[in-house]
């Protein structure tokens, strides 16, 4: 996973970018989705969070 903060930007992007924009998604379906892109996927879920990519609302996650 980069480290630079605008390789990390787009990686997380790129990521985002495979959400539906209207869907809620478990933490099991999108930890699901998390894991076909990346093996350490509880990291990049961080980062997504952290990066204000995804937010938790009532338990689902969802693009910001």
């Amino acid at each position: 996973f980069p480290t630079q903060n605008r390789k990390k930007e787009v990686v997380l992007q790129k990521v985002a970018n495979r959400l539906l924009p209207e869907k809620q998604y478990t933490d099991e379906e999108l930890n699901e989705i998390l894991k076909r892109i990346y093996p350490d996927f509880e990291k990049l879920k961080i980062e997504l969070l952290a990066s204000r990519f995804v937010k938790t609302t009532k338990g689902l996650h969802h693009l910001a």
